[in-house]
């Protein structure tokens, strides 16, 4: 910290002038006198006068001329930094900006999944369902032992798994059934390959996958992969026994209503 007798470090008239704070006379005069006195302070005292804290005392003008001068410094980086776009830029970006949304229809929403690419004939006797994201048909057989549920599951191309795996799925379903127990056969129909899987009887435990289930005595199976280019869709008759085995019939002839989506 400087002494009281040290000399302040003088500053410089145009910031005194920038700042308000008077000039001595010698100094006053030499700035009249001078044709550079009506031009305007330089950037750099601009800069140090809008930005810079208040002097108080002459000791501290160094520090402000160094602010100043990187202050200068760094607003000329910013500009250099972000340079202002061409009117073709400009008009893009207003452009993309503005422009509409998607309708609603032509979006795709959030766990949705593309609409199945083949069809099929139901049989007259089954009652509609409700449909989901993921379920692309839902019927109900009604019988003397109970009603039984027929669900279409489509996830899209390469996706929902392989054959194999969800067959060992549908039998894992059962309690106390094992692979060897269910029947599987393959077809070919409209040239797709169908591989079916059925369980005559068991305890069905229905529920979704991970949260509790509800055990379901004397209940039957009766499923179907339909491999197709466009992805593998998944038929599946689950309910009591009897109501499944009355069934059996009108589920093989769904399956041979396969065909492409025209």
């Amino acid at each position: 910290m400087p002494s009281k007798n040290s000399q302040p470090f003088p500053l410089p008239s145009a910031l005194r002038s920038a700042r308000g704070l008077r000039a001595n006379p010698d100094e006053k005069r030499e700035r009249k006198n001078s044709p550079r006195s009506k031009e305007p302070a330089p950037l750099y005292l601009r800069v140090m006068t809008e930005c810079a804290l208040p002097l108080g005392r002459r000791r501290y003008a160094p520090l402000v001329l160094l602010a100043g001068l990187l202050a200068v410094g760094g607003l000329a980086g910013c500009k250099r930094a972000s340079p202002e776009p061409t009117p073709r830029e400009g008009a893009e970006r207003e452009n993309k900006e503005e422009s509409p949304a998607a309708p609603k229809s032509a979006q795709t929403a959030p766990g949705s999944f593309p609409a199945p690419e083949i069809s099929w004939t139901k049989p007259s006797s089954w009652l509609d369902g409700p449909k989901s994201a993921v379920r692309a048909a839902t019927y109900r057989a009604t019988g003397s032992a109970g009603e039984a549920e027929i669900t279409v599951f489509y996830f899209g191309p390469s996706s929902g798994g392989g054959v194999d795996a969800n067959i060992s799925r549908w039998i894992a379903q059962f309690q106390g059934i094992t692979p060897e127990d269910a029947e599987r056969d393959q077809l070919t129909v409209q040239g797709f390959r169908v591989t079916t899987v059925r369980v005559r009887s068991g305890t069905f435990s229905s529920g979704m996958p991970g949260g509790p289930t509800t055990p379901k005595e004397n209940y039957g199976l009766y499923a179907a992969v339909v491999e197709t280019p466009s992805g593998a869709y998944f038929f599946k008759m689950t309910g009591p026994k009897d109501t499944v085995t009355s069934e059996e019939k009108n589920f093989v002839e769904l399956l041979q209503s396969v065909r492409p989506r025209s």
